[in-house]
């Protein structure tokens, strides 16, 4: 690898205004052009390997670079659901290379008009963990400046989901019945065999649309379920987090207990939930049904 190549770490540098303008100017225009007509080259993009820590390539990027300002960062929604989390923008010589962190991958993106082969990506990789352990101290910095986070898998969100899909499936579907007879005058034999046709998708339809009813009712308590070991999750107060037994013992009473409760193992109720209410009776004989669907 020269040493102008693009991958040259030695080269990275934060671009200075008027590179940053060019570029963003020939990234939003249609031709790929920049205000004074030169065009841009087509990106390389190279997808990080599971060899380079993520959490240490942002350290390595903002110890050197600072903030990320990449053009995606405009965009980006101060929450998690982002399609892009964070975007570093590099300057390297003429070249200009775009670092994006997706919800599932990590990619560079190279701009320059030099041939970039499989051997460079190897070495840049290789260059760029011999970078980390030059780097080591400030990463260790940036990295001890992070907010922590704490990542669980939320069942509820991904059950709404599924309730949601086949509530839209039950209440598009619409089944027309077939007509039961035909008169003598129209019993052709293409008469017959679209009839035939016609009950066999009816019936295939109306098949598919008991699956999805229950489904759903099949579901839906399992997820109202999940829902309040979620807020008993988030809202627990913290002698009840911080004793096993409690917890324990809150996540896995009765069901019409433990919604109850909540005003008791929870912050954030102002009042307790009141079981008179018809809202927790439906609630409860949701619950109720839901044994029903398993008893033989």
């Amino acid at each position: 690898m020269t040493n102008d190549h693009p991958l040259n770490l030695e080269m990275w540098a934060i671009p200075n205004g008027p590179q940053m303008k060019r570029y963003i100017e020939g990234l939003t225009n249609k031709s790929k052009k920049a205000a004074d007509g030169v065009r841009f080259p087509s990106a390389r993009v190279w997808v990080k390997s599971k060899a380079i820590s993520p959490v240490v390539l942002y350290c390595y990027l903002k110890a050197r670079f600072g903030v990320p300002l990449g053009f995606s960062m405009m965009l980006r929604h101060p929450s998690t659901e982002n399609l892009i989390q964070w975007h570093f923008t590099i300057a390297a010589g003429p070249h200009m290379i775009d670092v994006m962190a997706r919800n599932d991958r990590i990619e560079f993106w190279v701009r320059a008009d030099v041939a970039i082969s499989d051997r460079d990506w190897i070495e840049f990789e290789s260059r760029l963990q011999q970078e980390f352990e030059r780097y080591r101290e400030p990463i260790n910095t940036v990295k001890s400046l992070l907010e922590h986070w704490v990542l669980f898998v939320n069942p509820y969100r991904r059950l709404n989901m599924m309730v949601e899909i086949l509530r839209r499936r039950i209440t598009s579907t619409e089944l027309v019945a077939p007509p039961s007879h035909i008169t003598e005058a129209e019993s052709t034999h293409e008469m017959i065999l679209a009839l035939s046709r016609a009950r066999e998708t009816f019936v295939e339809q109306m098949f598919k649309s008991q699956v999805d009813c229950l489904s759903l009712r099949m579901i839906a308590p399992v997820m109202a379920e999940s829902f309040v070991n979620m807020l008993i999750f988030l809202l627990a107060r913290p002698e009840i987090k911080q004793d096993k037994r409690l917890y324990d013992n809150a996540i896995r009473s009765q069901i019409d207990v433990r919604v109850k409760s909540l005003s008791i193992t929870c912050d954030g109720f102002s009042v307790p939930i009141d079981g008179g209410r018809k809202e927790f009776k439906d609630f409860c004989r949701m619950m109720d049904k839901r044994n029903d669907l398993y008893a033989f």
